[in-house]
């Protein structure tokens, strides 16, 4: 470049501007004219269509129907700054748009309006007619003779009809629904011998880690649902037959994803449980299909309850016969009423710390848990079963609030909170895996400041970075005798989600072994390493449904309106159902029980019940769509013999 005198290179300058219309001068101009509301009405509109996108992918994450007036305080809080009238005329634009979807058949009496989304109906509409259009297109599993009835005797009446039902069904997804207690899982080893022996590899899924463990018990080779759907099917060169416990703990979209990984020749088996806890995350879906008409087997004989009186009050529970089922309770003193709250956890402790090996505190909310906790161990301590030494720790509890919008959203974190990135970020510089603490949150921007563990900074957006978890930090102090559980899957060591174990060595340097409760190696490590733990006396419902102990100790708290939601028919039957020998409630009320738990609080689905039923209505016989459907080489292999054979 030529240097120019100052004079000279202004000169030039003008010169140029003069040549191209004085562009620069033009743009001031254009802006001085324009009306500054107007500017700042766009960006406020601009906000107004963000904080709605956000209010409508957090809550359909959660519910496939929400109301009205929780998709305007979810926009606001996302915004405070975005009015109600802005938030109201963006709604209306999304109903004329039919990017939301009133629907009548969810509390049609209340005002206002409730919403679904296409996304919400499409998912449910594509489960369902996955699974009837998968109906009588299948050869049957394994045929059955009399002799493989014999192999199997310790199956009881309905478990050999279970077992003939789900093994000669020629649909694809076939459905095993029964009560708590009533064995669902144990026909499922039977399955697996007989399937493998006429060539299909067999897999367990489970959308918990306790569910996998149970599929696991009976010999199933299982992981997790979301494993699956990350990872994908395993490779085969067989058909696979998938048994999916728990089913009423998937959502929808997990449902649908797993049954896009399904190859034509593969079986899938349905098991779980309309009346038991339904997902976290939208939809009905296990009840949904049952209602559309996907073919199930039942069983109805509960068989968990070993003691005839707590039997009665178990089937009066799962029933929805909650008056009933409490009565049994008091008449055999199991219904206890103290109005005082401390003196109540308390007493569930002292009658916890009696035989603490194989019983288990259960109540609806994690606050009343940890005091639960917290009144256990102190009467484990006094009566000499806790060490006297402790060791206070820093653990990491997952942060239940946080949606996976949330997770999108600055505002959503607090200093302070723990992010375990699952996937990482080279751009980032933040290695997969690998911690860090928030340390600052600027919403306006959407931005995250964090400390790595090596004591870095970084800033950056949230909403760009993928494959996070949440924490937060609590203290906790442990001693050796202390029972814990697992929050966490940890590879490394065996350890699965909800496995528990039992404290035998822990020093003032936080090295600490524990035995654990399935008899598997004793696991060490130091507790810096892994925060990933809490105590495990008292659990949630929810996160015990699939457990069995013999005595189980409920807490209702029928004057906590905390707890509206959590108390109800579900959480009732089946926590009283985890019991196999005896089972005591403890309340504030008697009176107020069977008003408390007598309220159902089920997942919300898209479709209406009569879209759902014209489904079941529109079902084509199975002889002709057997016939139509069946491949030549399967056709050929329904021999007269075999023919009779399947009619066992």
């Amino acid at each position: 470049k030529a240097p120019l005198p100052p004079g000279q290179q202004v000169a030039a300058w003008q010169a140029n501007a003069e040549r191209f219309q004085n562009q620069p001068d033009a743009v001031i101009e254009a802006a001085a004219r324009r009306p500054i509301a107007s500017f700042r009405e766009e960006r406020a509109l601009g906000k107004t269509r963000e904080a709605v996108d956000h209010a409508i992918a957090s809550l359909s994450e959660r519910e496939a129907v929400f109301e009205h007036w929780k998709l305007v305080e979810t926009a606001l809080d996302h915004n405070l700054t975005t009015g109600v009238a802005r938030v109201e005329a963006e709604i209306a634009r999304r109903q004329q748009r039919g990017e939301l979807i009133a629907v009548g058949h969810v509390r049609p009496d209340a005002p206002l309006h409730r919403f679904t989304t296409p996304e919400m109906i499409g998912i449910e509409k594509e489960v369902i007619e996955r699974v009837l259009a998968g109906q009588n297109q299948s050869h049957v599993t394994a045929p059955i003779r009399e002799a493989d009835l014999a192999r199997f005797p310790d199956l009881n009446a309905d478990q050999q009809r279970v077992f003939r039902e789900a093994l000669l069904s020629h649909d694809r997804v076939f459905g095993i629904q029964g009560k708590p207690g009533t064995g669902k899982s144990f026909p499922l080893g039977s399955i697996k011998e007989l399937a493998e022996e006429h060539g299909y590899a067999v897999k367990g899924l489970g959308p918990t880690s306790q569910a996998t463990k149970g599929l696991r018990d009976a010999g199933i080779d299982s992981r997790t649902l979301q494993m699956h759907l990350v990872l994908g099917p395993e490779a085969s060169n067989r058909p696979t037959l998938y048994f999916l416990d728990e089913s009423s703990l998937a959502s929808g979209k997990q449902m649908r994803d797993f049954l896009r990984t399904m190859q034509p020749q593969d079986r899938a088996l349905l098991v779980g449980d309309t009346g038991q806890h339904q997902s976290v995350e939208a939809g009905r879906i296990f009840s949904e299909l049952q209602d559309a008409g996907m073919r199930v087997a039942k069983l109805d004989r509960i068989l968990r309850q070993k003691d005839e009186g707590l039997l009665k009050a178990v089937e009066a529970a799962t029933q929805g016969k909650i008056t009933e089922s409490l009565e049994l309770l008091k008449a055999q003193g199991r219904l206890h009423e103290i109005p005082n709250r401390a003196e109540r956890l308390n007493a569930m402790a002292r009658d916890f710390a009696t035989a603490p090996d194989s019983a288990l505190l259960l109540s609806p909310d994690n606050r009343s848990r940890h005091e639960l906790d917290a009144a256990t161990r102190a009467q484990l301590r006094t009566a000499g079963k806790l060490a006297e030494a402790s060791f206070n720790a820093s653990v990491l509890l997952p942060r239940q609030d946080v949606t996976g919008a949330d997770r999108q959203r600055a505002a959503s974190y607090r200093p302070g909170d723990t992010v375990l990135y699952r996937g990482g970020s080279r751009e980032k510089g933040i290695a997969a895996k690998s911690y860090t603490q928030v340390v600052s949150v600027d919403p306006e921007n959407n931005l995250l400041t964090v400390r790595k563990q090596n004591g870095v900074y970084r800033t950056y957006d949230p909403a760009r970075l993928h494959g996070v978890s949440v924490y937060q930090s609590a203290e906790r102090s442990f001693s050796v005798g202390d029972r814990i559980q697992f929050l966490q899957k940890w590879d490394a060591k065996g350890v699965n989600t909800r496995d528990r174990a039992t404290i035998t060595h822990l020093d003032r340097r936080g090295n600490i072994a524990v035995k654990m409760e399935d008899g598997g190696k004793p696991i060490r490590w130091n507790l810096s390493r892994n925060k990933h733990i809490d105590y495990a006396y008292a659990m949630t419902s929810h996160s015990a449904q699939a457990a069995t102990v013999d005595r189980a100790l409920l807490h209702i708290d029928t004057g906590d309106p905390r707890l509206r939601a959590a108390l109800d028919q579900t959480t009732f039957s089946v926590s009283l159902s985890r019991a196999r020998y005896d089972a005591h409630v403890y309340t504030d009320s008697i009176e107020n029980l069977a008003r408390t738990l007598s309220r159902k609080n089920e997942n919300t689905q898209a479709l209406s019940p009569e879209q759902v039923s014209e489904y079941r209505q529109n079902i084509p016989t199975p002889e002709r769509s057997q016939e139509r459907t069946l491949r030549p080489e399967l056709q050929r292999e329904r021999s007269p013999s075999q023919g009779q054979e399947l009619a066992i």
